[in-house]
């Protein structure tokens, strides 16, 4: 049995240049060369493809070739430039390094068939894959999307497919193993992996018939609540000013406060996962892995650096998470 693997790889370096695609290319070839070497059987890394892709891969690897000829842009051209490479100097890696093609593009014509169903038939494969002991990279190329992300968050989908493709990641995830997919996620920077967990992320929430910049703008302006405080948080410039602004204890702290702030927080969460159908997905994504935020700066929210800490807000967010899941089950 494979196992299904968060696979980040950035297009851009540390100074914001645009990587190739050779560049990319041989990061993908670096790991599989690594995970065959400890006993995988292959290695196939997902790829937003469009049905006529879709198709000329099944059809290049079921006869027995490996070389799909796939080219364009972004992802394919990185596709391209691997199986160049795998054509010369990576020669040993031809038919143990493949795509997994996954159908996000809208087509005219899906074969007789739906949308829906052309991807649930790519997700079957890469679930075939998977029990073949194949190892599946999920390629993620940005900081702001989860871990089993396709197409970097590009393609446009109708919500269910979109869902559809995040969910069954994710529960392969889980279900093919192995001990580096049980590491939790650790999250913190915005311009860091996971970093749309973070409160300072830019996502308007709509709560009190009001509409706050960011959940940490909502999270410090209920500190005074029904006050004129709660107005000028409101209309802080940045997360990080609200941040501030709360912290101040010129100003008049509500006596309840310990004893809320946890349900205040807990609203503000729920307002953010399920108001931006983006964050849906990307909370949904994480499986049931954990959640922490990891941070020296704080004890009570997070795990204090050294994982003393009682870490509140990654618990929060899985207990969101569940809720989130649990209203897709029941239809909600």
């Amino acid at each position: 049995m494979g196992s299904l693997f968060n696979f980040y790889l950035p297009y851009k370096d540390e100074s914001g240049n645009n990587l190739s695609s050779f560049d990319q290319a041989l990061a993908i070839i670096a790991e599989a060369q690594k995970l065959i070497s400890i006993g995988s059987s292959g290695v196939a890394i997902t790829y937003s493809a469009n049905y006529a892709q879709t198709v000329t891969i099944h059809q290049t690897y079921e006869s027995g070739h490996w070389n799909t000829n796939t080219s364009g842009a972004n992802q394919a051209a990185v596709m391209q430039a691997m199986e160049s490479l795998m054509g010369g100097k990576y020669s040993t890696l031809q038919r143990r390094l493949q795509i997994a093609p996954i159908t996000t593009m809208t087509y005219s014509d899906y074969g007789g068939r739906t949308h829906q169903q052309v991807v649930e038939s790519d997700l079957e494969y890469i679930k075939f894959l998977l029990d073949q002991g194949w190892d599946v990279l999920g390629w993620q190329n940005q900081s702001s999307i989860p871990g089993y992300a396709i197409g970097g968050g590009i393609a446009t989908l109708p919500r269910e497919i979109n869902t559809l493709i995040q969910t069954t990641l994710a529960k392969y995830a889980i279900d093919y193993t192995s001990d580096a997919l049980s590491e939790p996620i650790k999250f913190y920077h915005l311009n860091k992996p996971y970093g749309f967990f973070s409160n300072f992320a830019p996502y308007p929430i709509h709560l009190k018939d009001r509409i706050w910049p960011t959940s940490e703008h909502y999270f410090q302006a209920q500190k005074f609540v029904n006050t004129p405080h709660e107005e000028e948080i409101r209309q802080a410039k940045t997360a990080r000013e609200a941040a501030e602004m709360g912290r101040d204890r010129r100003r008049p702290l509500r006596r309840d406060w310990e004893i809320i702030k946890d349900d205040v927080m807990r609203e503000a969460l729920y307002a953010k996962f399920t108001q931006h159908p983006d964050l849906t997905e990307k909370i949904l994504s994480t499986g049931d892995l954990t959640l922490i935020e990891h941070t020296n700066n704080d004890r009570y929210w997070g795990d204090g650096g050294d994982g003393t800490g009682l870490n509140m807000l990654g618990q929060l967010l899985m207990e969101t998470r569940e809720r989130i899941r649990y209203d897709f089950s029941s239809g909600q």
